[in-house]
């Protein structure tokens, strides 16, 4: 089995938490940044509205193959309780991603918020041809915790091996 982990982080969080899935359960690891950076004002401003309109970012990279890949894990922040601009973009570069299986994680201020953003990557990331296949929120009590996040690999490693 094979596994890519996307993610986008803006402070960093999210970048240890898809550091720690690629170091327990091997495969590729994409970094997706946007080609505009954003500061941390910009992000509250312009990003969090930008998250708001579902917009999607340009991204780097600007091509992700998933041609052997079982699972994808894609990871990001919730900016306005919704997926990043950033995350967006990654779903519209991707190829060969009709029918591969997709877990999702986001990492947010408020696990209500978090929710709302996971509901609305399942739908985008099913808009593109994939299967979402399982979640999980880490909020501000657990984005840090590794007692929330070696459950979390756990439950992606059960996920990768179903067919």
């Amino acid at each position: 089995m094979k596994i890519t982990v996307i993610y986008h982080s803006h402070s960093g969080k999210t970048r240890t938490i898809a550091e720690k899935i690629h170091h327990q359960l091997g495969g590729d690891l994409i970094e997706v940044v946007p080609n505009q950076q954003y500061s941390t004002l910009s992000a509250v401003t312009k990003g969090c509205y930008r998250a708001l309109t579902g917009t999607a970012d340009s991204v780097t990279p600007d091509s992700i193959a998933l041609g052997d890949t079982d699972l994808v894990v894609f990871a990001c922040p919730v900016w306005a309780g919704k997926p990043t601009p950033v995350m967006n973009g990654a779903l519209k570069v991707l190829s060969g991603e009709s029918g591969k299986r997709a877990f999702l994680i986001v990492t947010c201020n408020d696990a209500k918020s978090g929710g709302q953003a996971i509901a609305l990557l399942k739908s985008r990331v099913s808009d593109v041809g994939m299967v979402p296949a399982g979640e999980g929120v880490l909020d501000k009590h657990t984005v840090i915790s590794d007692q929330a996040i070696t459950p979390l690999i756990e439950k992606i490693r059960l996920t990768g091996g179903k067919s």
